[in-house]
């Protein structure tokens, strides 16, 4: 058995974002990806057994990389409204630092790839978050609708205000706030 090296993990997993963004995830083909890895194609699957077991991994690895980016909201410290802040300010960094792999996790909801197991594992690493929401719910200070669908409400408006920006100019030091003042209002009671 092969050691995986992870400089050759992680420049497969930049090459299958940079191959999402222009061509698709129906556009990635195994051989293109070796190439653009820098890898000989058997070595691919050394790492991944299919493109199912790719794709599959490289959501896991953009997801887990999402999750650095609110490492450092400390629950216990603070209230709801403010852990709520904290992470769409944290997401929203996210957001406008990783635009490839935005489009990778869009298309991913979008596609047969995405398994229902790698949904709740999904689900499981924002249950500190689903928690924060509930407890909003209960205080009366966000509004009595399913936890998970407000999650979804806060990520389509980081991800429109982030699109917007970028696309109008380049996200101004700001941008984390306004995506803030627009996710409170759509979630508060």
């Amino acid at each position: 058995m092969r050691i995986k090296d992870k400089e050759k993990e992680a420049a497969i997993v930049r090459a299958t974002l940079e191959l999402t963004e222009a061509k698709g995830l129906a556009g990635i083909k195994m051989t293109t990806l070796a190439k653009r890895a820098g890898i000989a194609t058997g070595s691919l699957y050394t790492y991944f057994a299919d493109k199912q077991e790719l794709l599959t991994g490289v959501y896991d690895s953009v997801w887990d990389h999402s999750l650095t980016y609110t490492t450092d909201i400390n629950q216990s410290d603070w209230g709801v409204k403010e852990i709520l802040r904290k992470f769409v300010l944290s997401y929203a960094r996210f957001v406008a630092e990783n635009r490839a792999a935005v489009v990778f996790i869009e298309q991913m909801k979008h596609s047969p790839f995405l398994t229902p197991d790698a949904e709740e594992n999904l689900l499981a690493r924002y249950q500190p978050l689903v928690d924060a929401i509930e407890a909003g719910t209960k205080e009366g200070l966000v509004k009595d609708v399913p936890a998970h669908e407000l999650l979804y409400v806060i990520e389509g408006i980081v991800k429109s205000v982030i699109n917007y920006q970028t696309t109008m100019e380049q996200p101004g030091p700001r941008v984390g706030e306004i995506c803030w003042e627009y996710a409170w209002a759509a979630i508060k009671k």
